[in-house]
């Protein structure tokens, strides 16, 4: 019986793309909608099975532990070499949080993730991944489809055109999220704010860096000292922050915005007012995490995003929510892409 491997943060680095990221996460999408027991012999669709995450904390809850599980069949993975192939993959994703982790010199990230992908037949361990990048990463890419099809699908909205991108938080998925969007959609203007502004600075710097990578490498960088001037005529909006009161309010806004909520304090509901939800089409990633982790919300829950990318029924106006909750299959899709171009990777160096 072969032994699991370990694949390193930088073995997931060296073949981690916002491509192969955001393909894996729309067949994530899809495939919770589909479900095993939905599908037909002529459906060439991912299908999923997968259950609500448990939470486990330490005895003075500042440290807390994380675990989802998932299984998602027939979805495809590009290759390093271009082809595309069909997978089924069965995989576990832990994910901590802690409050220490940022004393520490250096400081670690917040969040901390570890993702174990198994044999489908078997449940044999293949290998234990670094899972941080991929969190980071994937949770990004779940706003990019997000906004893909619930703003850019509209029909008065020209993906060409350049919109304003206003990121609210400026740490790791902050981060992630201005660098997502940047590199998937026509951006003019992204505007930065957080709390400690010296993030936002930060951030400002890294994008300028970045810029070769975006679809419009002459955007404007923005560090706004407050959130109304973030997010005034702004046509995107990511919230990524802890913070326990809203920061957005609904006469900040104009009208046929996209917000992606993505930040989380004790629930996931706390950046929004709830004037914004009172008039908002929310949308979430899957139904399962909805009735458990969103309970304390009372707006217009519409559909899954996996039904709109299915049936390309996408709001034509009004302000859109995306709910963001993290899904185990997201994990188990990029897992499993990773994974297999490491493969096609090593595979490729071994006949040289």
């Amino acid at each position: 019986m072969a032994s699991p491997i370990f694949i390193s943060n930088d073995d997931v680095k060296s073949v981690l793309t916002w491509s192969l990221v955001n393909e894996s996460t729309e067949e994530a999408f899809k495939s919770v909608v589909v479900g095993k027991e939905k599908l037909t012999k002529d459906q060439d669709q991912p299908f999923a099975n997968q259950s609500g995450r448990t939470m486990t904390s330490t005895h003075d809850e500042k440290v807390w532990l994380f675990n989802m599980a998932a299984y998602i069949g027939n979805h495809k993975v590009t290759l390093e070499d271009g082809n595309r192939k069909a997978f089924g993959t069965l995989a576990c994703k832990s994910l901590t949080w802690s409050e220490f982790t940022k004393e520490l010199n250096p400081p670690m990230p917040t969040i901390l993730g570890s993702i174990c992908l198994l044999d489908e037949r078997t449940g044999q361990l293949q290998c234990v991944m670094d899972g941080t990048l991929i969190t980071a990463w994937r949770t990004a890419s779940a706003s990019v489809i997000a906004t893909k099809y619930l703003y850019f699908g509209r029909k008065n909205i020209n993906a060409s055109d350049g919109v304003t991108l206003a990121i609210i938080g400026c740490g790791v998925q902050g981060g992630s999220h201005a660098l997502g969007m940047c590199t998937e959609f026509n951006v003019n203007e992204i505007r930065l704010w957080n709390r400690t502004g010296s993030k936002a600075v930060k951030l400002s710097a890294e994008l300028d860096k970045a810029r070769k990578t975006f679809v419009n490498p002459n955007l404007k960088v923005t560090v706004c000292s407050t959130v109304e001037e973030c997010v005034t005529n702004a046509d995107i909006i990511v919230t990524c922050t802890f913070m326990d009161k809203p920061l957005l309010h609904l006469d900040m806004l104009k009208e046929d915005v996209h917000i992606n909520a993505v930040g989380s304090y004790n629930d996931h509901i706390s950046e929004l007012s709830q004037d914004i939800y009172d008039v908002a089409s929310v949308y979430v990633d899957y139904w399962t995490g909805a009735k458990t982790e969103l309970t304390g919300l009372k707006t217009n829950f519409v559909c899954e995003v996996g039904e709109v990318i299915l049936s390309g029924k996408c709001p034509e106006k009004g302000i859109s929510v995306f709910q963001s909750l993290g899904m185990a299959v997201e994990d188990a899709a990029v897992g499993q892409a990773v994974f297999q171009n490491l493969k096609n990777k090593k595979q490729t160096k071994s006949r040289l």
